[in-house]
């Protein structure tokens, strides 16, 4: 019988341990596939060879960070075609007094809502009484879009009826939100999100919604529903506000100058009396010579910056490979338990790829869009002129089974909230640092990139009902 010195066994356990590992972090390292072409995103947003749990795992598997970041468990994390229903079911209730017969009085109190909640906000940072004879009130743009569009899901949409927008806590809101905004942030660090900080904002949002039954884990609707509205949202309004729809319009000193909102010459125009028939009024184009409909202004702003850059998919072996090649070779006397062990877990773990569709790229193709594809022009979106091709690269929402539940109602709510937003008052928004020169101004793609603006209100010529 052969001895083999505990030394040398030492070392051979050691190098086939290391080997092993190696195997499996090779596998777990590949780099993703990007794809950027409509038709491309298409076959993997509509794949025609997977069943309803193999879709569910592919969309699951690249978002396993999410469930560490947030402790969410709904369909976006999880591969369970009940859990797929259930959640799907709710979303669908809750956005159908938005579709119904009867929609008409939803959108109509959604934009009364919102109108109250913007008051509310407003008095809350430069009440009436302390303004004087100057009108004008200029608050922080990232905290009012992030807590003006969370109220707005969670008394709008969720139907929290335990608020009310006269006593909204902003400043637990704003908290929430940024906490928010920064798991998001540390969700793609190899540290990841501290716990303590994920059960802090869970702790805060189970106090806010008090709705254990409907609602045990708030932030499985709360990420899905604000997360990517209040971003569209901000983009929509510095986009309306400073986009010259007449010639001769020219940002001034502060933005754009506050008669131009009174006269109509910016794309806010397009949003009056929105609410009163979204049916018909939003998409439909204002006077010939006038601006655009409210659907192509908010759907040219999710093509320049869709609420989801990438959307992934994971390609998964159906099983393990089970080939005799498969498995590391060791002579006899090597197989002690130790080396056995070592051996069943040496398998080679099958490569899983990750494909990500490239949304971003996509909307902004020149091949599709033209030499302007990059800037902002909602009149590309006329029905009179939209190509077929262009339609079809309108992906914002995704492909196939698994498109947004919501696609149909976020656009007209971010057009009502435009509404709401012209009636309070808005005049301008302003970036740091600088004299409001539209040219100048970059919009930021991310969560964090709004710190610094402002957004100004003459609160003389507020409408809507308080």
């Amino acid at each position: 019988m052969l001895f083999v010195p505990p030394l040398a066994l030492a070392l051979v356990n050691l190098l086939l341990l290391s080997w092993v590992l190696f195997r499996r972090r090779k596998a777990r390292s590949s780099q993703p596939i990007i794809l950027s072409s409509p038709h491309a995103i298409r076959q993997l947003l509509k794949p025609s060879n997977l069943n309803e749990g193999e879709k569910l795992q592919s969309r699951a598997y690249p978002n396993k960070r999410l469930v560490q970041a947030f402790g969410i468990r709904n369909t976006f994390v999880s591969p369970s075609t009940d859990v797929h229903t259930a959640f799907r079911s709710k979303a669908q209730d809750l956005i159908k007094p938005f579709s119904s017969s009867s929609s008409g009085e939803s959108w109509e109190a959604f934009y009364q809502l919102t109108t109250r909640i913007m008051h509310a906000y407003l008095d809350a940072h430069s009440p009436r009484k302390d303004i004087g004879s100057n009108q004008v009130v200029t608050v922080p743009f990232d905290p009012f879009i992030r807590c003006i569009t969370f109220t707005c899901i969670l008394l709008g949409l969720l139907q929290i009826s335990q608020l009310h927008p006269s006593s909204v806590d902003f400043a637990e809101i704003d908290h929430i939100t940024s906490c928010i905004n920064e798991m998001w942030t540390l969700s793609k660090t190899p540290a990841g999100v501290p716990e303590e900080m994920r059960k802090d904002v869970n702790r805060r949002l189970i106090v806010l919604f008090r709705d254990d039954e409907r609602f045990p884990n708030p932030l499985d609707f709360v990420i899905p529903t604000w997360e990517t509205l209040w971003r569209t949202v901000a983009h929509t309004l510095v986009l309306s506000l400073t986009h010259p729809v007449f010639d001769g319009l020219k940002p001034a000193g502060n933005g754009l100058h506050p008669d131009t909102l009174r006269e109509g010459r910016n794309l806010l125009a397009s949003f009056a009396d929105l609410h009163r028939d979204t049916s018909t009024l939003f998409g439909t184009p204002r006077p010939e010579e006038g601006p655009p409909s409210p659907e192509s202004i908010v759907l040219e702003t999710m093509r320049l910056h869709p609420p989801s850059r990438r959307i992934a998919r994971a390609r998964i072996p159906r099983s393990p490979s089970t080939d005799a090649h498969s498995y590391i070779s060791l002579p006899s006397m090597f197989n002690a338990r130790v080396f056995r062990r070592l051996r069943a877990i040496a398998a080679p773990t099958p490569d899983v790829i990750i494909e990500k569709a490239d949304i971003y790229t996509a909307q902004r193709s020149p091949s599709i869009w033209g030499p302007t594809a990059a800037q902002f022009d909602p009149f590309r979106l006329n029905p009179a002129s939209v190509t077929q091709e262009q339609k079809e690269a309108l992906l914002m929402f995704g492909y196939g089974s698994h498109m947004c539940v919501a696609r149909k109602w976020a656009p007209v709510a971010v057009g009502v909230i435009m509404e709401a937003l012209a009636a309070a008052g808005v005049m301008w928004v302003r970036a740091p640092g600088e004299g409001g020169r539209q040219e100048e101004w970059e919009v930021d793609e991310g969560r964090r990139g709004w710190v610094g603006w402002e957004v100004g209100f003459d609160r003389s010529r507020c409408g809507g009902d308080v």
